[in-house]
């Protein structure tokens, strides 16, 4: 298996220290004739890895459906809110303000509500990547990125702009008291 390491750029034996058991990497180092017991153990390993791989797979293709989920709800959360911005609050009548203040706060009710389903998200999944141990998903999804909860970021930003929107309503209809 010389050409290992030239394919995959580690060698075979580290390989399969990571992905199998040490024991086994030290018997193909070694040139050692591998036991049926040996072989066995190996094949189970390998197939648990596998499993594993197929679970991980199912979990990623969840939470890019839920990714999806997300950005779906916080564009039109955002949509609704920059359309209510359009319009001038000093020249709406007070009950206008009020019904204002009515779709700022159900926007964010369903804000706060998909800040709420990821939170209790962030940390139910982890994942073992058997070389650095057990990690959230989201810290092993988003190293590369500023923040590792790209959707709680996006939540806590858009409830910046509800909240900004709300003390504009309230300076505009304590301005007519």
């Amino acid at each position: 298996m010389s050409h290992y390491e030239e394919m995959y750029g580690e060698a075979l034996a580290e390989n399969v220290s990571k992905e199998l058991n040490p024991e086994i990497a030290a018997v193909l180092e070694n040139d050692t004739p591998l036991t049926q017991e040996l072989c066995q153990y190996a094949s189970a390993l390998a197939h648990e890895a596998q499993t594993q791989r197929e679970q991980f797979k199912e979990t990623i293709i969840n939470e890019t459906q839920s990714l999806e989920i997300a950005e779906e709800e916080l564009h039109a959360i955002e949509s609704a809110l920059e359309e209510m911005n359009v319009r001038i609050l000093s020249e709406q009548s007070y009950i206008e303000l009020e019904r204002v203040w009515e779709q700022l706060d159900e926007l964010q009710d369903r804000t706060e509500a998909i800040s709420k389903e990821r939170q209790e998200r962030v940390h139910a999944i982890v994942v073992d990547m058997r070389s650095n141990g057990p990690i959230t998903l989201q810290t092993y999804l988003y190293q590369p990125l500023s923040t590792s909860f790209p959707v709680l970021a996006e939540c806590t930003d858009t409830l910046r702009k509800i909240l900004m929107a709300k003390s504009s309503v309230i300076d505009s209809l304590t301005r007519r008291v």
